[in-house]
């Protein structure tokens, strides 16, 4: 895929399979701050608009692949990625997925403690911690759906069968108001710009 391209195809591969389901797992390559490799990561980004994002990482890497330039702080990458999405869609880093395969127990522990620390986040080695990791993380997810879905159910609230304010107790209310004006839509005629119009599209 020409790399013009690349956020337009992602769109339409998850519009694609967007049939019913309560989650997609998209998933993610490469960090949008690699020299190397952020086209990649910025048109999954921006071509999946993701409403909850799992932030990997490998505790061990000090070191932007194949570069010298230094690995920025966890909680700088939490903050990048929800900045460059939120001009196209509000979505949150919800959990982290550390690698801490060259680790000893002891020090992953270690390392899912400090990262918990540093964002606030869900942490867990999903390979390490098996089911238990799992869970951690696809709880964060499916709470951001809940939130998602409580909030869009919030602003679908039709403020109709409440009084306009100054009104007294004979006055009519919204939704009279509202009924009222439908009726008289209903019998006017359309306009012969839009019945044209209408023609025109069919």
């Amino acid at each position: 895929m020409i790399s013009d391209f690349a956020g337009g195809m992602v769109e339409q591969l998850v519009l694609s399979n967007d049939r019913g389901h309560d989650v997609l797992l998209i998933e993610g390559q490469n960090s949008i701050l690699s020299p190397c490799y952020s086209g990649t990561a910025m048109s999954l980004v921006h071509g999946s608009c993701p409403d909850a994002m799992i932030l990997c990482h490998n505790p061990r890497r000090t070191l932007l692949r194949h570069t010298d330039a230094p690995l920025p702080p966890l909680a700088t990458y939490v903050d990048l990625y929800e900045r460059v999405l939120a001009p196209v869609h509000p979505g949150k880093v919800v959990g982290i997925a550390l690698n801490t395969l060259e680790l000893t127990d002891t020090e992953a522990s270690a390392a899912i403690a400090a990262a918990s620390k540093e964002t606030g986040l869900p942490v867990a080695d999903v390979i390490r911690e098996g089911a238990d990791g799992c869970k951690r993380l696809a709880d964060a997810v499916l709470a951001a759906r809940a939130a998602q879905r409580a909030q869009r159910q919030t602003r679908a609230k039709p403020a109709v069968g409440i009084k306009t304010k100054g009104l007294n107790k004979k006055s009519p209310t919204k939704k009279t108001i509202i009924e009222k004006n439908l009726k008289k839509a209903a019998k006017t005629p359309p306009k012969k710009t839009v019945k044209a119009f209408a023609k025109g599209v069919r």
